[in-house]
């Protein structure tokens, strides 16, 4: 899946739109992991490396999300 059709599943008009309403939390490998506030009020957290919708987490708040990220990075980012 490429960057525009990625955006367009989080439900973004296009890549440049995800990229605004995105942050990046790069970890000690050098991947980098973004946080995103969705359209509809959710939050995902996704990676760079692996652009696929069944790949992204979604959360209720933004704490939630960056506490999957600080998580994942203490055990290897593994995903249930």
């Amino acid at each position: 899946m490429d960057r525009s059709e990625f955006a367009r599943a989080l439900g973004f008009r296009d890549a440049d739109a995800l990229d605004e309403a995105s942050e990046s939390f790069d970890d000690e490998y050098g991947s980098a992991s973004y946080i995103t506030n969705l359209p509809d009020g959710r939050w995902a957290v996704w990676d760079e490396d692996d652009l696929a919708a069944n790949r992204i987490m979604y959360y209720n708040t933004r704490e939630e999300a960056e506490d999957s990220i600080k998580l994942g990075y203490e055990e290897g980012y593994e995903e249930e």
